[in-house]
């Protein structure tokens, strides 16, 4: 097929299975990003529910409240600190 068609949109049919997995990969990038998304929303609504149980149990001083703060904040860098190094270690995708 020449250059031509291929930048006019002209496809064959051989080039069809490619769009339809092009089509499909859109599809998994966009619900990884759906499940990334409601994660960090659920952990903002996780957060002060535990911390509140926390604070009945433990006498509802300020220092509870921001021991809990200081928890959930080491745990997230771990959690990027842990996540950084694998950045770089995925081979790269080929169109």
């Amino acid at each position: 097929m020449t250059d031509t068609a291929l930048a006019q949109g002209m496809v064959g049919l051989s080039e069809r299975p490619v769009a339809r997995a092009r089509t499909a990969g859109g599809l998994v990038v966009a619900a990884f990003g759906g499940v990334i998304l409601l994660g960090a929303g659920l952990i903002f609504f996780v957060e002060p529910m535990i911390a509140k149980m926390a604070l009945s149990r433990y006498g509802g001083s300020p220092s509870v409240w921001n021991t809990s703060v200081v928890v959930f904040q080491t745990l997230l860098l771990l959690g990027y600190s842990y996540a950084w190094p694998s950045h770089g270690t995925a081979p790269p995708q080929h169109a």
